[in-house]
């Protein structure tokens, strides 16, 4: 199977996390155990959610994992630009393909018309969708509407009757009745792709043969075979991996797990050890014990075992395997791991103005500093010698959730964050500040706080925020 192609496809929309590192490992085993090909690809499209930093995390987790590509926004390749904003003249390309052999429609039905339909169709206890208005405007209509420059989307005209039937290597054929599906959108009204129609046509561009993507894939992937179909396009294999789940089976969110991989990596989980875990728990790998090298897992992938009733992501067995890993480290990989990993220079250059005024001694580093190490600690005991308010657990929650969705992490847009939850809520500073201090360092005597949560980071930050919250 020289001919293998797969992709990892992300959308730069935010911080890199186990499942995508559970889809890009498991692309990365098939093609290599096929000897085939592996495309990195930015799905960037949607760009009210896009963040900047994205693209560099999504590389940094790949480059930290192992997991090394043969094409890709960082190193070039046949099928370049692998960054879909940059890719715009194709898709408009395959929009007039559609719309002139009437595969696709214009849509100018506004926001407000479309919210009140799904209001209806919710009160209605009917599923919210679009009810096809613009479907059948003539071409003279949409021409008017066009001159007068009214806003519209490209829709695509799904089959009013039959099903669509296509295979999963996993689960076998699978058929969906053509009228449970929507006309979906492919043009948003600022000219930017959504996910159905770039990805198929870059699939198509770039010679993917087999689409191995998370589960919750699945229902789109009808439209995506009407879609090759209209455009003359052979579909690829498709493949759809489980969902990642929590203990209690739930789907798994960093409200109950750290996900984050850079908050792994904070915690001191071995990239090997995190990489050897997600294959053992996906099941793909028959190997007679669970510490299995990568050359191992190449060698005795078979996709037709993955696990697909869930695979459990237990923070308890990775750390049992990461013990595994560190036991077998020798002496140089040890000491070499502390000092490029936890004590390194540049971590060090950070903690130095926020510690020297504070050591009366050397000695005294290691009980002043621990709290830039430690994953997290049970501090509430601490907490409640402070008596807080008893708003403080909603606050805190209020807080935390905008801290998890801070774009850009900074001292100043930090503090911008804690004034609004601050003056929002009637805290005082100190009702605020001293709770966080603690619950973030474990004590109230601690450097400046701002500088100690820009250093710690977003995940390590937010991560001993839901800890406390979460008990």
């Amino acid at each position: 199977m020289s001919d293998v192609r797969v992709r990892i496809a992300p959308s730069p929309t935010g911080d890199p996390h186990v499942g995508f590192a559970f889809t890009a490992l498991f692309n990365f085993l098939y093609a290599r155990s096929n000897g085939g090909k592996l495309i990195f690809r930015l799905e960037d499209t949607d760009r009210a959610r896009l963040r900047q930093d994205s693209e560099r995390r999504l590389l940094e987790g790949l480059h930290w994992l192992g997991i090394d590509c043969d094409e890709g926004p960082d190193q070039g390749g046949m099928h370049a630009p692998y960054r879909q904003s940059e890719r715009l003249p194709l898709y408009r390309d395959s929009i007039a393909t559609l719309l002139q052999g009437r595969h696709a429609y214009r849509c100018f039905c506004s926001a407000a018309r479309l919210e009140a339909l799904r209001a209806t169709q919710r009160q209605q206890k009917q599923t919210p969708r679009y009810d096809r208005h613009c479907r059948t405007l003539s071409p003279d209509a949409v021409a008017r509407q066009e001159r007068q420059g009214v806003p519209s989307v490209v829709r695509l005209k799904m089959p009013l009757a039959g099903t669509t039937v296509f295979h999963d290597e996993l689960r076998g054929e699978l058929s969906v009745a053509n009228s449970q599906l929507d006309d979906a959108v492919l043009l948003k009204s600022d000219g930017y792709p959504v996910y159905h129609l770039a990805s198929v046509v870059d699939d198509q561009a770039m010679q993917i043969s087999h689409v191995i993507r998370a589960e919750e894939w699945l229902s789109s992937t009808p439209k995506h075979v009407v879609l090759y179909e209209a455009l003359g396009f052979t579909p690829p294999r498709f493949l759809h991996l489980p969902i990642l789940r929590n203990r209690d089976h739930s789907k798994i969110s960093k409200r109950k797990n750290p996900v984050a991989l850079r908050l792994l990596a904070q915690l001191g989980i071995l990239p090997a050890a995190l990489v050897n875990y997600l294959a053992l728990i996906g099941g793909s790998i028959e190997h007679d014990h669970e510490v299995c090298d990568r050359d191992t897992m190449i060698k005795s992938f078979a996709p037709q075992r993955l696990n697909l009733g869930g695979p459990v992501f237990d923070m308890q067995k990775l750390l049992w395997l990461n013990q595994q890993y560190i036991q077998n480290m020798d002496e140089d990989a040890f000491v070499q791991h502390l000092r490029e990993e936890v004590l390194n220079d540049t971590k060090l250059r950070r903690i130095y103005p926020l510690l020297r005024t504070r050591l009366e001694n050397f000695a005294q580093f290691f009980a002043k500093a621990a709290f830039f190490f430690d994953g997290v600690q049970d501090y509430q005991a601490q907490l409640e010698t402070l008596q807080p308010r008893d708003e403080l657990p909603q606050v805190l929650a209020d807080l935390c959730a905008r801290l998890e969705n801070l774009t850009v992490w900074t001292q100043a847009n930090i503090k911008a964050q804690l004034q609004a939850v601050q003056q929002e809520n009637g805290f005082k500073t100190k009702e605020l500040y001293l709770p966080l201090r603690v619950l973030v360092t474990g004590s109230k005597d601690s450097p400046e706080l701002l500088p100690v949560l820009e250093l710690l980071g977003r995940e390590l930050v937010t991560y001993r925020l839901r800890c406390f919250l979460n008990r």
